[in-house]
């Protein structure tokens, strides 16, 4: 429904299994900062019953579990949706209590943004954990990273009506900003996010000229008549992109130079041919021998 609807289940479980329910579930959206997307009873309804066993169903539906005070179907349906670690026991009764790691990356708003987009965008663990160590100073698991995307971000809810939903649980606003952001490249992401990123130079290049070349196409198409009449802004436009097509072609071919381009290894690999091949002989020639024919000359 929403892709923090794991920890939403462990919410509404809570709810059945308690006098006080839907009261105690606003206190937990309150301390973890998430909202349902529809009424509690609805979501109950539509993603919780579903997916427990019947008879575990019919339990909740026919049993005060706050009266008879046996939490253990409560603790069966936590493991059928697996969420029995972070369903638990308080003094005054069931509850939801977030692994110490993963409550640390949902304190923090601007952590849990750059969190939830990065995993919205599938950059990889490392790169995530890496980041936040960079970027907050936190040295994060992995698995409380892979705990926390299963718990808030399941991106098999990121299409269609789920996604209207989730933005009326984060904000238009934030909603937006990771819609835009999915589907980019990585690196991309990870720059508009503040993480520090290191680029090839040869990839900064080949952008800078696919860029230009295929922005050259676009002003043609939009000009109409096959790009054939252009107006004065439109022919400059062309011009400069063309100009950067050249000179980032230029700059790609003197990296490609610097760092020994095909013929130099080329040169490389054949003297090392040499070397080894003389090498299996015993002594190596001297310079002088090495320019003597067969014959002497």
């Amino acid at each position: 429904m929403v892709p923090h609807r794991r920890v939403l289940q462990a919410f509404a479980l809570v709810a059945m299994a308690r006098a006080d329910g839907p009261e105690h579930t606003k206190l937990l959206e309150i301390q973890y900062d998430v909202k349902f997307p529809v009424t509690l009873v609805d979501f109950t309804t539509l993603e919780v019953h579903p997916y427990i066993p019947e008879i575990l169903e019919a339990w909740f539906l026919t049993t005060d579990i706050s009266s008879t005070q046996d939490y253990r179907p409560l603790m069966q349906a936590a493991e059928h949706l697996k969420v029995r670690d972070i369903v638990a026991m308080s003094p005054d009764g069931p509850t939801v209590i977030l692994p110490v790691g993963v409550h640390k990356l949902r304190a923090n708003q601007q952590v849990r943004s750059l969190l939830e987009t990065s995993l919205l965008c599938e950059i990889e663990l490392e790169v995530i954990c890496a980041d936040l160590k960079h970027m907050y100073g936190m040295n994060v698991e992995d698995v409380d990273v892979e705990r926390y995307a299963e718990l808030f971000v399941d991106r098999e809810y990121i299409e269609g009506q789920a996604w209207t939903l989730y933005t009326t649980c984060i904000g238009q606003e934030e909603a937006l900003f990771r819609r835009v952001l999915i589907g980019q490249p990585k690196d991309f992401v990870r720059w508009r996010l503040g993480a520090p990123v290191s680029l090839n130079c040869e990839q900064v290049l080949d952008r800078m000229m696919s860029d230009a070349f295929y922005t050259e196409k676009l002003i043609k198409r939009n000009a109409g008549n096959l790009g054939i009449t252009l107006s004065k802004e439109e022919l400059a436009r062309v011009k400069l992109e063309r100009e950067t097509i050249f000179k980032a072609m230029d700059f790609r071919n003197k990296l490609h130079d610097a760092a020994g381009g095909d013929h130099a290894r080329t040169a490389l690999q054949m003297l090392a041919g040499v070397v080894a091949k003389y090498e299996g002989m015993g002594d190596l020639p001297s310079r002088a021998d090495l320019l003597t024919e067969p014959d002497g000359k």
